[in-house]
């Protein structure tokens, strides 16, 4: 008598790695947009800050 193997089904598995997926990437949404300021907050004002300097300098004679 051979034992019975329990696999599950190609489609759920792809459905299982696409929920997991969905929750790391909701979570780090979430670290990324909380706090005050929020680590997404500073990255924002350094990129804009970055770019009034460049601009700036490039408006010189």
């Amino acid at each position: 008598m051979q034992p019975v193997r329990f696999t599950a089904a190609p489609g759920r598995q792809r459905g299982q790695s696409l929920t997991e997926y969905v929750v790391i990437g909701t979570l780090v949404a979430i670290v990324l947009f909380v706090g005050d300021p929020s680590p997404m907050e500073m990255v924002l004002t350094a990129i804009r800050d970055a770019y009034h300097k460049f601009s700036f300098a490039i408006s010189l004679p």
